[in-house]
């Protein structure tokens, strides 16, 4: 997945230190938690009903890819998360998504509220429509203080498992 983190080179994000290519930014197969092996875990795959964890189907797709394969794939209504450090100042977080089949609700990114850096409403942002690739690009918003925020990637449609995809790929702060 490291075309899904593109722009991350920093080692800001750690995905998970025991994925199977070993790099740190890639996972296969069914992820519901990945972990570091410190502290919380810094990124997952979760159910969006009830707040609660579920499996949620998804993987490192090698047939989709905005600029380039691999990126990250949602097979069912979830969303991908990940804890992303800020530096003070005025940001824009951008993703590339496709959502091939263009109904409401359209997918999203959400980046999470953390008043200690600034932050102190959720900030949810949903693709524009198109059955082709498509950019979400946040608002801009300014944080106070250095810290994380949790980014949310999101399928919002709510079908059965593998005939609504949503695709992610290079996801960049500016």
């Amino acid at each position: 997945m490291a075309n899904a983190v593109r722009g991350l080179t920093t080692g800001m994000l750690i995905v998970a230190q025991a994925a199977s290519r070993g790099s740190g930014l890639a996972y296969n197969g069914i992820l519901t938690k990945a972990s570091p092996g410190i502290g919380r875990p810094s990124a997952r795959l979760e159910s969006i009903v009830c707040g609660r964890e579920y499996e949620v189907f998804g993987s490192e797709d090698f047939t989709q890819g905005n600029p380039a394969t691999p990126c990250l794939r949602l097979d069912s209504f979830g969303k991908w998360r990940f804890r992303w450090a800020m530096g003070i100042g005025q940001h824009i977080i951008s993703v590339n998504v496709l959502h091939a089949i263009n109904q409401n609700p359209r997918p999203s990114m959400v980046i999470k509220a953390n008043p200690a850096i600034g932050i102190n409403a959720d900030i949810e942002t949903f693709a524009p429509s198109g059955t082709g690739w498509v950019t979400i690009n946040s608002p801009t918003f300014t944080t106070t203080a250095v810290g994380v925020t949790w980014v949310e990637l999101r399928n919002n449609l709510v079908t059965n498992v593998g005939f609504s995809p949503c695709y992610f790929d290079h996801i960049v702060k500016s």
